[in-house]
């Protein structure tokens, strides 16, 4: 049974074999990483995560300590305009 590879499996199997190498490179350099560093990455993570669950939840917080909630819709123009047309049309 002959058994033939198309381009894009050849292509597949190169990007897999340059993402590994990539890891590879990735996990080599995260070894030499200061503590300082590490605990910078893991701050900014932290805040970053914060950050994607009270947008998720509909309450952001703003730079200066104030919250906004859900009527932060109204900021953007286009959200607005079609609330205001579908209102009418009802």
């Amino acid at each position: 049974m002959k058994v033939s590879h198309t381009n894009q499996d050849l292509e597949n199997k190169d990007l897999e074999a340059q993402g590994r190498q990539i890891a590879g490179l990735l996990d080599d350099q995260a070894k030499r990483l200061s503590m300082r560093a590490l605990k910078q990455l893991e701050n900014g993570r932290a805040r970053a995560v914060k950050a994607h669950a009270a947008q998720v939840s509909g309450t952001i917080l703003n730079k200066d300590g104030s919250l906004s909630s859900l009527s932060a819709w109204a900021e953007h123009h286009r959200i607005t305009s079609a609330g205001l047309v579908l209102a009418a049309i009802i």
